[in-house]
């Protein structure tokens, strides 16, 4: 287990500082629409290490299209990222996944392909979880605003 302190946020069931994989699993392999439904739809886990850097993991949630992954590092400033990519051809797409939050329905996947990545960031959050399915947010072509 890595020294630091985690702060994780998920579905608005309150902040939690334990990464216990097992509470997170069954939303994702078990996948039901209606348990993500409510005030928030998704969560946002943090990862401070001994020197400081954040280590961030973003699950937003779409009952339509699954489930899109932001991974991302930041020591006083951005320093790297990587969001899922499911399909290339539907990044001009944007989807409205509440509160005017919109996101490219290209970057979502299902929340059985989400998981692995979910519990490798729980299990090492320092390092990007490693999958075809993530590419650096800079080499994506994102949707004109």
């Amino acid at each position: 287990m890595n020294d630091g302190t985690f702060t994780l946020n998920f579905l608005g069931q309150g902040t939690k500082h334990a990464a216990d994989a097992d509470e997170y699993r069954p939303y994702f392999l078990e996948y039901d629409p209606a348990k993500w439904a409510g005030e928030t739809s998704g969560g946002a886990f943090k990862f401070v290490d001994p020197e400081g850097a954040s280590h961030n993991c973003l699950i937003l949630h779409s009952a339509e299209h699954g489930i899109c992954l932001f991974f991302d590092k930041w020591d006083k400033k951005f320093i790297a990222g990587v969001a899922t990519l499911g399909d290339e051809n539907r990044l001009q797409e944007t989807v409205d996944i509440g509160s005017d939050e919109i996101y490219p329905v290209g970057c979502f996947i299902s929340p059985q392909q989400a998981w692995p990545l979910v519990e490798s960031y729980l299990n090492t959050p320092t390092a990007f979880p490693q999958s075809p399915l993530l590419k650096d947010v800079n080499d994506i072509d994102w949707p004109a605003e």
